[in-house]
């Protein structure tokens, strides 16, 4: 259910009244020129249960070589942002 109808202009300025609205439960429509564009509501909380340890145990295997520096092909892309390079470069020494 809508609560307030709300004009894009006044969204523009500070009001935090609108965000305590959405905070309480509150549904907003946000309109620009009396069409409505926008709908402000709360998001739903989470809930207060922490997950459990070791949820996915099991389900992913660290390899050897983990912590083994990595090729100098790979570590050129990491490095220099290219995920495609025009050739083949050594690592900088």
């Amino acid at each position: 259910m809508v609560g307030e109808i709300i004009d894009d202009e006044l969204v523009a300025s500070p009001r935090p009244t609108y965000l305590d609205s959405a905070e309480g439960g509150e549904t907003a429509v946000i309109c620009r020129r009396n069409q409505p564009v926008a709908e402000l509501r709360p998001v739903p909380r989470r809930g207060g249960e922490k997950r459990p340890w070791g949820l996915d145990r099991g389900a992913f295997e660290v390899p050897a070589d983990f912590n083994q520096p990595l090729p100098d092909e790979e570590l050129d892309l990491w490095e220099r942002g290219k995920t495609f390079p025009r050739r083949a470069r050594g690592r900088p020494r």
